[in-house]
């Protein structure tokens, strides 16, 4: 289990994030599945499936019986991206990236990178043409990454798997 931080609407959310074993949904078995668990003040609280679980079935609703109807269309294995470097990063109207958080357990914490940074060079390639898609195959990636920000400071990160989150 890792702590991770989403943003939406109406700003970030601090949560612990896991990779259940498996997950039964209608009749459709789903393994290792990625999710958020997010605290609430229901006694049950929160537990968040991402978008590229639910991406992979197609859903019909039968409103007169009340019922839902789930059918599989593709594999979780091959769309979950799982963020190894530990570093959420936004990009800007200027082309540059902004660090939003930096994960508390993960690599990029053990390095001085702070949040609010303004990320300019990942890997030698200027920021500018980096698109927000690119990087996050990068955090998905098992390699030791360089992450350079405006003020010339730059950072080698090594990205692993990560026991129950990225491997199982």
């Amino acid at each position: 289990m890792i702590t991770a931080m989403d943003f939406g609407l109406s700003g970030g959310t601090k949560h612990n994030r896991v990779t259940l074993p498996s997950l039964d949904l209608g009749q459709n078995y789903y393994p290792y599945v990625k999710t958020n668990l997010i605290k609430s003040d229901d006694e049950d609280d929160w537990w968040v499936i991402g978008n590229a679980l639910l991406s992979l079935s197609e859903y019909t609703v039968d409103y007169l019986d009340s019922k839902l109807f789930i059918s599989s269309v593709g594999s979780i294995e091959n769309t979950s991206r799982y963020n190894l470097l530990g570093l959420e990063l936004r990009k800007l109207t200027t082309g540059n990236f902004i660090v939003r958080y930096v994960f508390p357990e993960l690599p990029s914490s053990k390095v001085s990178i702070k949040e609010g940074a303004i990320i300019t060079k990942i890997n030698g390639k200027n920021s500018l043409d980096i698109s927000e898609n690119e990087w996050l195959k990068i955090t998905n990636t098992v390699d030791t990454h360089e992450i350079c920000d405006s003020t010339k400071a730059c950072w080698q990160i090594s990205a692993q798997q990560i026991k129950g989150y990225s491997i199982h």
